[in-house]
């Protein structure tokens, strides 16, 4: 390029991009004054072909090799001036080689050389240190099945493998039902090295163990449970409870002079014999049912008559109801004959499972109870037959979500499960509470409470005043007391320094024995979390439940409280997330399959209220 002027001088732009020619095909040389950008206009520009040979040793740094290059000339007046050079692909700017700037003076008549350089990407090499390490997979030592490989289908079979790593390095274990009859929905449920197995198909089933170390070198056993076919039926017996052939369940409650009932004082010096004082009230005696989740199939009653100032027949009552009658002779004196009076079978629409039941005898004047060596020193002897199965009520159960307030069709299956027919409800008001026996409240939100749900307190306190049993399961718990009809002197703490372990306070009620299920002190451990905080168990009032703890059992995660003719259940536990399932541990199994259910079996039979 040249301009006009005879004082004119020239530059000459050499660009190197390197010994490779990468994708350059070309370079665009720009002259723009010193002061402007290279984005400016162009005082003179051109674009040059690469080179076809490298550039020579003169033209580039003492001791550089062989570069691949381009040449732009200008012929400019004298000044200084920025030179910019891009080079160019076939397609366009070079992708691998970098445009470069720089400065040069021209002076009148000579010509200015200058070398700029393209710097030109290329992967820089990196280093390979290869280690190997000797890895050996890990051992398994020993397995064990309990009961036996040999199960019926009503029974789990719990295993148990033991192994170690020669390396000692960590491991895990992986649990998988290989094999099955067809149509059988076997359950598998495992943490770490022990698994529980059941299934309700009998057949021979090939269960698989794999044992990882953290290398990924593995070992594996495969092993068969062969299960039987067997009328499934039987109750789990509570403690305290005699098993039965039939597969139902006992238990004799003694009655001592503690549960006597209007017979105050002793016309003996060994209390031997006792009387209701001579005012002519029924005399009798009580005791509380700890069969609570159980049906009642059979109750016999058996006690010891005493002293009878008035013969005759008597009839004894139980709860307010006939159950039978028999004969007194009228002897009035300290230490009458006695005679043992069995009343076998007696009508049981009148018995209150779970709660406490009183027999009373008519008196016309000085009657009562002497002890019966044939009931081994006690003054009465009442014999329950529970049938396996819970008690399933009917009734109108309906569910709620604080955060969305309505229900969620999770919430369903529980209801179904414990006997109830599930409604959905909308907006807490007194007309749907009307048609409810029991609410069944989720608060989701581990900040807040529902708006809609605190704007209806009003109507929800008055149902549960009117008979509803009202159960909340919260994960928020501070300033519960706030929520909770009558509750306002609760102390309720949102706390998570305990909330993987929850033990049973109260094994006598449905929430522990119900339609669900059995759960023990172990069933609802190791959630993430199990609670959310805790109820202080000594601020509840008279004819509370006391449910479930922590591990201390001051601190209640489920309790119950009556309210007026109903009663309130109220729970630290976020039963929302077990609910909603998705990770099939055992945790999550017991309180969506086996508490929750219960919980609500427990509403459905009244929970605590003052009728119970």
């Amino acid at each position: 390029m040249t301009s006009d002027s005879e004082d004119n001088g020239s530059i000459r732009a050499a660009l190197t991009v390197g010994g490779e020619r990468h994708d350059v095909t070309a370079v665009h040389f720009k002259v723009v004054d010193l002061y402007a950008s290279c984005g400016d206009a162009a005082i003179a520009e051109t674009t040059s072909s690469l080179e076809e040979e490298a550039l020579p040793g003169s033209v580039v740094p003492t001791g550089a090799a062989n570069h691949a290059g381009a040449d732009g000339l200008f012929v400019l007046p004298p000044g200084d001036y920025r030179v910019c050079v891009s080079p160019l692909s076939a397609e366009g700017p070079s992708r691998e080689c970098a445009p470069t700037e720089g400065t040069a003076s021209v002076f009148s008549a000579v010509t200015t050389e200058v070398l700029l350089v393209s710097q030109c990407g290329a992967d820089a090499n990196g280093g390979l240190d290869v280690i190997v390490a000797l890895n050996d997979p890990p051992r398994l030592n020993d397995l064990d099945i309990t009961p036996s490989k040999f199960i019926t289908q009503c029974e789990t079979a719990t295993i148990a493998v033991a192994a170690e790593d020669p390396d000692g390095d960590p491991v895990t274990y992986s649990w998988a039902v290989l094999s099955a009859p067809p149509g059988a929905a076997p359950v598998l449920n495992a943490t770490d090295a022990v698994a529980d197995f059941s299934t309700d198909t009998p057949g021979d089933y090939q269960l698989q163990v794999v044992v990882s170390d953290v290398y990924a070198a593995a070992s594996s056993l495969i092993f068969p449970v062969h299960v039987s076919a067997e009328e499934c039926g039987a109750c789990a017996c509570p403690d305290g409870f005699t098993a039965l052939p039939d597969g139902g369940c006992a238990r004799a409650y003694d009655i001592d002079a503690s549960l006597l009932v209007n017979q105050n004082d002793s016309c003996d010096f060994a209390g031997e014999d006792r009387y209701n004082s001579c005012n002519g009230e029924p005399y009798g005696f009580q005791w509380t049912d700890a069969g609570a989740g159980l049906s009642v199939a059979r109750v016999d009653v058996e006690f010891e008559t005493g002293i009878t100032c008035s013969g005759g027949n008597r009839t004894a009552w139980l709860n307010g109801a006939p159950i039978g009658s028999f004969d007194t002779v009228g002897l009035c004196e300290c230490e009458s004959p006695s005679g043992l009076v069995s009343l076998q079978a007696v009508d049981t629409g009148s018995y209150n499972p779970g709660g406490v039941n009183t027999v009373t005898i008519p008196a016309d004047s000085c009657e009562g109870l002497s002890q019966s060596g044939s009931l081994g020193g006690s003054f009465a002897r009442v014999t329950v037959t529970y049938s396996c199965g819970p008690v399933v009520q009917e009734g109108n159960v309906g569910y709620y979500d604080m955060a969305v307030s309505e229900g969620h069709a999770f919430q369903e299956r529980p209801i179904v499960t414990a006997g109830g027919t599930p409604v959905n409800v909308f907006d807490l008001s007194a007309r749907e509470l009307s048609a409810l026996d029991v609410l069944f409240v989720q608060n989701p939100d581990n900040e807040s409470f529902g708006s809609e749900y605190l704007g209806q307190l009003g109507a929800i306190e008055e149902a549960v005043a009117s008979g509803l049993v009202l159960i909340i399961h919260d994960r928020f718990v501070d300033t519960a007391n706030t929520i909770l009809p009558g509750g306002s002197d609760f102390t309720i703490l949102r706390d998570f320094a305990d909330d993987r372990n929850i033990e049973i306070v109260d094994g006598t009620t449905l929430v522990t024995n119900g339609p669900g299920g059995v759960i023990n002190n172990a069933s609802l451990d190791n959630g993430s979390s199990s609670s959310h905080g805790f109820v202080v168990s000594g601020t509840l009032p008279g004819g509370s439940a006391r449910i479930l703890s922590r591990t201390s059992p001051e601190e209640l995660v489920t309790m119950c409280y009556p309210y007026g003719a109903g009663a309130v259940v109220y729970s630290t536990i976020p039963l929302d997330h077990y609910l909603q399932g998705g990770s099939g541990t055992e945790v999550e199994v017991n309180l969506s399959q086996v508490y929750a259910p219960n919980v609500v079996a427990y509403g459905l039979a009244g929970a605590c209220s003052a009728g119970r």
